[in-house]
């Protein structure tokens, strides 16, 4: 196989299905790189907005909030990864800093991590859409993006 995927996880939606398909897809396999990836979202606009300390305060809490639920779904992925024949050697991890879910930043970390496949989830909304309709949609038709891209429904 010899592949280096990125598996890009949006926090908000459910990763079981990527989980499962990238198990099957490589249990057994001793040539493959996973990097489990997922932004951090963006703070609500009343608490980035905030000057006062205590809105500074809300920041903390909240981004530690976020970072923990980040750390947690992935946990979960790789663990589901590891027990259905997945290497755990095989497997990194990358949670970016805060940041909307933009094609950019996929393509971004996939290229950083020397992927050459970039799995995601098939959502009626969010990353999928944003990462095929619209500015994303035109750029991906007119730039090739150098990357296979699997699509777990």
């Amino acid at each position: 196989m010899n592949h280096q995927l990125l598996i890009a996880i949006e926090l908000n939606e459910p990763a079981q299905r990527v989980a499962e398909y990238v198990a099957r897809a490589c249990a057994g396999v001793t040539d493959a790189r996973l990097t489990l990836f997922t932004m951090l979202p963006g703070l609500p606009a009343w608490v980035e907005s905030g000057e006062s300390a205590d809105a500074s305060t809300q920041r903390d809490k909240i981004e530690a909030e976020k970072r923990a639920e980040a750390e947690q779904c992935l946990a979960n992925v790789r663990q589901h990864l590891v027990a259905h024949g997945v290497d755990d050697r095989m497997i990194d991890v990358e949670i970016a800093d805060e940041s909307p879910w933009k094609v950019e930043h996929i393509l971004t970390a996939a290229r950083e991590h020397g992927c050459d496949t970039i799995v995601l989830a098939r959502h009626h909304k969010s990353m999928v859409r944003e990462f095929f309709a619209g500015d994303s949609e035109e750029k991906l038709l007119r730039h090739p993006t150098g990357f296979t891209v699997w699509l777990v429904e």
